[in-house]
C-alpha cells in the first residue's frame, strides 16, 4: 500500500500530468490495492476532515449512549449494519471514512481529484453526491419479526424527501448535510461535519413557527392556533428514529400551559387482510415535508389575566419518560429549536 508519506512527493508531479490522466491511474491494475485499511491511513493525508468527522454523530452512531441503552433492551443485530458496519474490533468508530470511501480495496470519490488518484487507488462514484448515498440507512422497513408490519417504514427519510416538492427535483442530502467549504489550504471541498440534530444553525432553520392567541368572548380562555412548516428542511420534522419527537409548549404570561406533540404514532391494529395484528402507524402529527402541507393545532388555555402567550419548540431525541426509564436524564429537556412570544388578542 502506498504510505500518506509519500503524499509529499506526488504532489510535486501533479503539475506534470493531466487531467485526462485520474482515469488511467485510478483504474491501473498495478497499483496496489488497500487491502490493511485503517483509520489512521485516512487522517494522516486528510486531518482536517477526520476532525469534523470525529465530532459527528456519525462517528459515534455505535457508542451513542441513546443506542447503547436501546440494544441492551432490544438486542436487535440489524442494529449494527448501521450503526456500526464496520468489523466489531472497530464497532467504536460508527459510521467512519471506510463505510462510504472503500469498496473492494479501493477508496471511491464522487469527483477524484488528480492528486487523490496518483496517493491510491481510486474509483469515481457519482452516487456519493444523490441520495442514493444516504438511502441504505435512512429508508428501510420494520424487521419480519412478526411484531411489526415488514410493510411499514422504520425509517422514511428518503421517501419523505421524494415527497418534497421543493428538493425531491434536484436537490440531494449533501445539500445540507455536507455543503461546500473552503478548507485550510483555500481550496472548496465538500464538508464532512454531517451536520444533524446536534447543528443548533440546522435545526433553527428547519421550520417556521407562527402562532396566534385571541382571548374568547368569555374573557377566560385563550384560543392558541398554532401552525409549523418546513422551511429549509428536505423531509418530514422530526425525521429519522420512531422513537424521536419534537414538543411544542405553549405557556401564558399566568402560568397556563399545554403541549402539542409531533411525532409518528404506532400501534398494534388489525391487518388489511384481518388475518392478524402488527404494530404500524396510526397517526402522524409530525411537519409534513415541504410542498405538502403543514402542521396545524389549537390550543385553549384558561387565563382570565393573560397578556402574552410564549411558545417553544423542541426536539426530542426520545420521549421524555423514556429517557429517564433508561437512566438517560440528561436527555430529557431536548434540544432548543426555536422560541417566540405573541400578544393575546381580544376576539371581535
Amino acid at each position: 500500500m502506498i504510505r500518506a508519506s509519500h503524499g509529499v512527493w506526488l504532489a510535486a508531479i501533479v503539475g506534470l500530468v493531466s487531467p485526462a490522466s485520474i482515469a488511467a491511474v485510478a483504474a491501473d491494475d498495478s497499483v496496489p490495492a488497500i487491502t490493511d485499511w485503517q483509520h489512521a491511513d485516512c487522517a494522516g493525508c486528510h486531518a482536517e476532515i477526520e476532525a469534523e468527522w470525529r465530532k459527528t454523530l456519525h462517528a459515534h452512531a455505535w457508542s451513542d449512549p441513546i443506542v447503547q441503552a436501546e440494544l441492551a433492551r432490544t438486542k436487535a443485530p440489524s442494529c449494527r449494519e448501521c450503526h456500526a458496519p464496520a468489523s466489531a474490533a472497530a464497532a467504536s468508530r460508527g459510521i467512519d471514512c471506510a463505510t462510504c470511501h472503500v469498496r473492494d480495496g479501493v477508496i471511491l470519490a464522487a469527483a477524484p481529484s488528480l492528486r487523490g488518484a496518483l496517493a491510491h487507488p481510486v474509483r469515481a462514484e457519482p452516487a456519493l453526491d444523490t441520495v442514493d448515498a444516504c438511502r441504505g440507512c435512512h429508508q428501510f422497513a420494520f424487521a419480519d419479526d412478526g411484531v411489526h408490519d415488514p410493510n411499514e417504514a422504520l425509517q422514511d427519510t428518503v421517501a419523505e424527501w421524494q415527497r418534497s416538492t421543493p428538493f425531491a427535483d434536484g436537490r440531494m442530502c449533501q445539500a445540507c448535510h455536507m455543503p461546500a467549504v473552503r478548507g485550510d489550504d483555500g481550496v472548496s471541498r465538500t464538508s464532512h461535519r454531517l451536520r444533524g440534530i446536534d447543528d443548533p444553525t440546522l435545526l433553527a432553520d428547519a421550520v417556521l413557527v407562527r402562532a396566534d392567541a385571541i382571548r374568547r368572548p368569555d374573557g377566560i380562555v385563550v384560543a392558541v392556533a398554532v401552525e409549523v412548516v418546513g422551511n429549509r428542511i428536505g423531509h418530514a420534522f422530526p425525521t429519522g428514529d420512531v422513537f424521536r419527537e419534537a414538543i411544542l409548549t405553549v405557556r401564558t404570561d399566568g402560568g397556563a400551559s399545554d403541549a402539542i406533540v409531533l411525532r409518528r404514532w404506532l400501534a398494534r391494529t388489525i391487518d388489511a387482510d384481518g388475518a392478524g395484528h402488527h404494530v404500524r402507524t396510526v397517526d402522524d402529527t409530525r411537519v409534513p415535508p415541504p410542498g405538502t402541507g403543514t402542521m396545524r393545532d389549537e390550543v385553549l388555555l384558561a387565563d382570565p389575566s393573560a397578556t402574552h402567550v410564549q411558545w417553544e419548540l423542541r426536539l426530542h431525541r426520545l420521549s421524555s419518560d423514556a429517557a429517564r426509564t433508561r437512566g438517560l436524564h440528561e436527555h430529557v429537556e431536548g434540544i432548543a429549536v426555536a422560541h417566540g412570544d405573541v400578544v393575546v388578542h381580544d376576539s371581535h
